[in-house]
């Protein structure tokens, strides 16, 4: 029997990547396979899969079959949108490793020894990628997975012959188009919704699914920049600069000027952010879980953990919220209601912003006790709210 060729084993090993995680399957048939020269296993945001023939030849079947799946984590939790400015190699790093402390628990068979795991960083299971950023205490070696994961190889930037800046032939044979980004979006929403309804799902899949499926009704994004805009963030201003992610004029810059400096691209910071979300007896039903998934919606917006106050007719719990599963630390109260015993408390920590996300049958702080301008009051119902707060309705 003649031995497998490094296409028929990227072939066996999605079979069997399909077979392990069923649930995967359409994203894993939708991934076109590209030869490069790049030592790895890679994807970008059109599912494009780059794979080296000289470094599938090295591996077995079942180890291919594991990074496949790495890589569709990347696609679905959206890791490239997520980065937002962040530092390209470190986040890549900190994506790694939300994605394989749920994987190497399955005890997979992988190409190599040191993969990424939150351990090697000097950290705990079950956080978010964006808290492994913020948090690594040890610097690992780069794994790169392409844009995907917010770090973009060079294999991605060739021109119409397949070649590199230095004309190195990266590509071999005819690139194919990438997917359109509705349809990859698509893709994501299928798997979601298999993982929301079918049973013997991982729990990590059905906590991303459900916060897939609950989108947030406020745009907390576009809703956050106008606050910093507004000068409410006046320690970095509206708009500021980094080095982070140079600018884009600095490579045409050096074409001209060998020597010429590295410029920096504009930055938009975002405040920092407390929650107050009321938890008192009134809030069950639709309208805490509008409120939670607001909270989740200003998590992504912010691309961190924020602290979040429940609060009925005190303050039943505070804790950072990263994801869904953090939901249940402030999942406490079902008493009367003062969302101003929780306004006070989230104001000694000095936020930049104060979020309240409530139904409105409260008794407001005065704007001697709190300072109304660094507050805005998410309602889930048309209650009335004094005029010295900002209102917007979740219902609208």
């Amino acid at each position: 029997m003649s031995e497998l060729s490094p296409r028929d084993k990227l072939a066996a090993a999605r079979t069997l990547a399909s077979f392990r995680a069923w649930y995967l399957t359409q994203i894993l048939f939708s991934l076109m396979p590209v030869e490069a020269k790049i030592g790895t296993l890679a994807v970008d945001k059109g599912l494009r899969l780059y794979f080296d023939p000289d470094e599938v030849n090295k591996w077995e079947v079942s180890a291919i079959a594991t990074v496949l799946e790495h890589e569709c984590y990347h696609i679905l939790r959206n890791d490239l949108e997520r980065k937002q400015d962040r530092d390209p190699i470190r986040w890549n790093i900190a994506a790694d490793a939300a994605i394989n402390d749920d994987l190497y628990k399955l005890k997979y068979k992988w190409p190599i020894k040191d993969y990424i795991i939150p351990k090697m960083l000097g950290l705990k299971d079950g956080e978010t990628a964006e808290f492994y950023y913020e948090n690594m205490k040890v610097k690992v070696k780069e794994c790169c997975c392409g844009g995907i994961s917010g770090n973009p190889g060079e294999w991605e930037k060739v021109d119409k012959d397949g070649k590199d800046s230095q004309g190195n032939q990266v590509i071999k044979g005819e690139l194919p188009p990438a997917l359109p980004g509705s349809e990859v979006e698509s893709i994501r929403r299928n798997v979601a919704e298999t993982c929301k309804t079918a049973g013997n799902i991982p729990q990590h899949l059905r906590v991303w699914a459900n916060d897939f499926l609950t989108p947030p009704r406020i745009p907390w994004r576009k809703l956050l920049m106008m606050r910093v805009k507004a000068s409410l963030f006046t320690a970095a201003g509206a708009s500021d600069y980094t080095y982070k992610r140079p600018s884009r004029r600095s490579e045409g810059l050096r074409r001209i000027w060998p020597n010429a400096p590295i410029m920096p691209s504009m930055h938009h910071p975002l405040p920092r952010v407390s929650l107050v979300v009321d938890t008192s007896g009134s809030m069950y039903g639709e309208s805490i879980k509008l409120a939670f998934s607001e909270i989740l919606g200003v998590v992504r917006a912010l691309g961190c953990p924020v602290k979040v106050y429940a609060t009925d007719a005190a303050v039943e719990a505070i804790a950072n919220v990263g994801s869904v599963k953090d939901l249940d630390k402030i999942d406490f109260g079902g008493g009367g209601t003062d969302m101003g015993i929780g306004m006070k408390e989230a104001s000694k920590d000095k936020p930049d912003l104060i979020v309240v996300l409530t139904d409105g049958y409260t008794g407001w702080p005065t704007p001697e006790e709190v300072n109304p301008k660094k507050i805005i009051v998410a309602l889930t119902t048309t209650q009335k709210v004094p005029e010295y707060y900002n209102v917007v309705r979740i219902d609208d």
